[in-house]
């Protein structure tokens, strides 16, 4: 059902971040574990978790399709840097 969830053309990839997060905190498995159950890969998973870490105000322009998610990517080195 996840899967199929996920290929939906409505759901943004916030959308799509949190309810990967969500599964993968309910059932203690790992991204890789998940990417063979329900045929996505795995570093689409890690790019997905990596908006889920985003701060509300950036997941929400890339909700309102204001900003892409491609386009936030290199905010996640500002936080390290």
């Amino acid at each position: 059902m996840l899967s199929e969830n996920l290929q939906r053309k409505d759901l943004t990839e916030v959308e799509k971040a949190e309810a990967i997060f969500d599964y993968l905190t309910q059932l203690s498995i790992s991204a890789y574990a998940l990417s063979k159950k329900i045929g996505i890969t795995e570093a689409y998973i890690s790019h997905l978790l990596s908006l889920h870490g985003y701060p509300t105000e950036v997941k929400q322009l890339v909700k309102s399709g204001d900003v892409s998610a491609e386009s936030v990517r290199p905010l996640k080195q500002l936080e390290t840097d």
